[in-house]
């Protein structure tokens, strides 16, 4: 019989990591953690996160109390329940202790352990796992369990899901030999040589199955759509049964997530039967595709919706830059309230707000995860998506310390959440506490992966640590960050690091050791410097290369027009006029600048010499009487910028130089909302900040007392008294 304790325990789960500590602590006193019941309630109410030393006071208690006859399914409730937190490697530990005590394990053991070694392998823990699925095989032999379809088909799955291929099959042979297949068996040995590559070897094995089931099907269709074989992954539709919608719904979905949209309309429109996931494949396909216009057709057309649907849009909109449209439609799903948003649905949300550095949507949606206890299923599954979102929003909005404080909230931080943190503190111009941060991960933290290194390079780049800054790539070069090798977009960093604090024969150097051709970027950030610096020795060595580079497809268009326009202010430099002007000939009409501030949850947006808002008369009378004032008082020159602006355009319309510009604008309009009293000033600006208006912001910084947050194409701008983060460098 339970004590009437217990019992109240099963009914009212602790609230607070605290509360279930002082349960735990009063279990343990009346001898009952082993009870069944009460063992899996426990398991089932850890405090958000668990502590390991919760969890493992709870293993240590469980196997020093329990009996020696204690039936296999206590321990396999230990093991199951470790499995799915984020400490699965307790489930080995239970395994060990249980094994310690005599308790032979039964058929339901061994997948609970495999399942734990699953979960510590999708956090790229392979060192921890290495080795163990061969024991468990082994200990699956000897205890007489191969001819138990269930361990069997569990153990296939987890060689075949790591792409072993060569145990996998073994031991599909030895269980064949046995006659204990059925179709899961079968199923699983060919997934895994469709995700090796080997698609022959799929479909001979495919060919031999005596009975094919959806499953079977939908892993060949996937197979060859992915590889654009069209006419075999049709045949197979054709050979499965008559009417079978799952068969059709994998190929529409693998056209579209290809970007085969004329194929996948022409199969959706012959489709005998469709279902809601024939509407999301193509709405899906349309809106990543860029192709908003026919996926709101389709998704108007829609019998049903689902979040998948909603947030098929969303992305859409979010992957062609319409951040602003992404959020909206965001809370129109939010109004129509028949589904909720999933952690995949807020990821994208969260990203616009980091665009568009809207915090206050990015607060609310913090709340709603918060609400929704979202982030424990998430710690609880193992997940790592929604904590390095919030970093990045809360980095991107220029609120470090929050991203901070969320951080080493954090008891068990994935490789994610620290590339979140160290990129984030590298764009706000925190150079060293980014450094400083990627040393406390070596030292404590999981390896760090190639963003990670792009990261702290950034880093470096943006606050100038150049010796860091060598010293770190020196040591990515020697493979000292676990075989992390230098890709195009390390050298970039480091380029552009050497570029901007002048080192630029150093860098030139760098290029031609590369072991790779330069691309675009880096040839951009050399030859920017050498304009900067006045280095037209080599700059003319690289820039034919750079124009050549610059005509590429995959360069945005706004890129070639700003890198004509680097190459002709060389030219410029050098008094190279007819040069200059060829260069410029030709030139389109460039992405419109704008600027944006948010303001209680409204984002205002301004372009240059717009005259539309509200409080235009307000804002230009400000900016106008700014302009005099620092003149006077500051010293400030908007002529001394004006050559460099007028040959840069400012990435904005030459009629609009000066006063005209839309950051000022949104300046302006910030100081008037609340007459200047709020701390910090934030505006996002989706070009290049031109250097007038840099002298502005940083004159504006020091005679209002204020810090002004901008972040614009290249980077973050955080003006204080004056000084700006980016030392003058951008």
């Amino acid at each position: 019989m339970l004590s009437s304790e217990p019992k109240r325990f099963l009914h009212r789960p602790p609230s607070s990591p605290v509360t279930f500590l002082q349960k735990l602590a009063q279990l343990i006193t009346a001898n009952v953690v082993c009870h069944p019941r009460i063992l899996h309630d426990l398991l089932a109410n850890l405090p958000n996160p668990p502590l390991i030393s919760t969890t493992r006071l709870i293993s240590l208690h469980y196997f020093h109390r329990s009996p020696p006859y204690a039936a296999s399914f206590l321990h396999n409730t230990l093991i199951k329940s470790h499995s799915t937190t984020i400490y699965p490697e307790e489930s080995i530990y239970c395994f060990i202790q249980m094994s310690r005590s005599g308790v032979s394990p039964d058929n339901f053991t061994y997948p609970f352990l495999l399942s734990a070694l699953s979960h510590l392998r999708r956090r790229w823990l392979f060192e921890a796992v290495e080795g163990l699925g061969d024991q468990i095989h082994g200990q699956v032999a000897k205890r007489g369990f191969g001819s138990n379809i269930y361990v069997i088909n569990t153990l296939l799955t987890f060689f075949a899901i790591d792409v072993e291929m060569g145990k996998a099959r073994r031991l599909f042979d030895e269980t064949f030999a046995n006659g204990v297949v059925d179709v899961v068996t079968w199923n699983s040995i060919i997934h895994g040589y469709v995700k090796s590559g080997d698609l022959i070897t799929a479909q001979n094995l495919f060919d031999e199955m005596p009975w094919k089931s959806d499953v079977s099907f939908s892993t060949m269709i996937s197979a060859y759509t992915s590889t654009l074989d069209l006419d075999r992954a049709q045949f197979l539709i054709d050979s499965a049964e008559e009417g079978n919608v799952v068969t059709w719904n994998t190929m529409l979905t693998g056209l579209s997530k290809h970007g085969k949209m004329s194929s996948a309309r022409k199969l959706f429109d012959k489709m005998p039967i469709k279902t809601i996931v024939s509407w999301n494949a193509l709405v899906s396909g349309y809106a990543a595709n860029g192709e908003m216009s026919l996926a709101m057709e389709l998704f108007e057309m829609m019998p049903e919706r689902d979040v998948v649907s909603w947030t098929a849009m969303i992305s859409g909109y979010h992957r062609s830059s319409r951040y602003v449209e992404a959020l909206e439609f965001f809370k129109s799903m939010l109004i129509d309230g028949t589904v909720k948003p999933t952690d995949a649905t807020l990821i994208v949300v969260l990203s616009g707000c980091a665009n568009l550095a809207n915090l206050t949507l990015g607060r609310w949606v913090h709340a709603y995860i918060d609400r929704s206890n979202l982030l424990v299923s998430e710690l609880r599954s193992s997940g790592t998506h929604l904590t390095p979102a919030l970093i990045d929003m809360y980095s991107k909005c220029g609120e470090t310390e929050t991203a901070l404080k969320l951080f080493y909230g954090i008891s068990v931080k994935s490789v994610s959440a620290w590339n979140a943190m160290i990129t984030g503190l590298a764009i706000n111009g925190h150079g060293r506490e980014s450094v400083d941060l990627f040393t406390e991960m070596q030292i404590s933290g999981p390896k760090p992966n190639d963003i990670t290194l792009v990261g702290v390079l950034t880093g470096c780049s943006h606050s100038g640590l150049i010796n860091d800054g060598r010293r770190i790539f020196k040591s990515l070069t020697l493979g000292v960050y676990g075989g992390v090798t230098p890709e195009l977009k390390h050298y970039g960093c480091y380029i552009d690091m050497l570029s901007r604090s002048g080192h630029l024969r150093e860098a030139a150097h760098v290029i031609s050791l590369m072991q790779m051709e330069p691309d675009f970027i880096i040839l951009n950030a050399l030859l920017a410097s050498c304009k900067t610096y006045g280095n037209s020795e080599i700059a003319r060595k690289f820039q034919s290369k750079f124009i050549e580079l610059s005509s590429e497809p995959a360069v945005p268009e706004e890129s070639k027009v700003g890198g004509r326009i680097l190459v002709s202010k060389i030219y410029a430099g050098d008094g190279e006029w007819e040069k200059e002007e060829h260069m410029r000939a030709g030139l389109r009409r460039k992405q419109v600048g704008w600027s944006s501030i948010e303001k209680d949850g409204t984002v205002h947006r301004f372009i240059a010499g717009d005259r539309s808002h509200r409080q235009t008369h307000a804002i230009y009378s400000w900016v106008d009487e700014m302009v005099v004032k620092l003149r006077s008082e500051e010293g400030y020159n908007a002529a001394a910028a004006e050559g460099d602006v007028l040959v840069d355009l400012c990435e904005e319309d030459r009629e609009s130089w000066g006063a005209r510009h839309s950051e000022k604008l949104a300046l302006g309009f910030a100081m008037l909302l609340d007459g200047g009293s709020g701390d910090i000033v934030k505006i996002v600006k989706n070009l290049r900040m031109c250097r007038d208006c840099h002298i502005f912001f940083k004159h504006v910084s020091k005679a209002s007392k204020k810090v002004i947050l901008v972040r614009d194409r290249i980077r973050f701008h955080r003006f204080v008294n004056g000084v700006c983060s980016c030392r003058d460098f951008w």
